[in-house]
């Protein structure tokens, strides 16, 4: 019978793939709903500076 790694080992791993793909499904749908927040950083007041 081949080796085979414990149980709390498979859950881990199943548990951490899983938040991975959780939060990087929450990363994506929260660029989508909010496309204005990018342009906040492009509209900063420009000093026009007369030397």
């Amino acid at each position: 019978m081949p080796q085979m790694s414990p149980l709390w080992w498979e859950l881990l791993n199943i548990m951490t793939t899983s938040m991975m793909i959780l939060t990087s499904i929450m990363i994506y749908h929260n660029k989508l709903n909010n496309p204005k927040s990018n342009n906040k950083i492009y509209t900063k007041n420009k000093l026009h500076w007369k030397w």
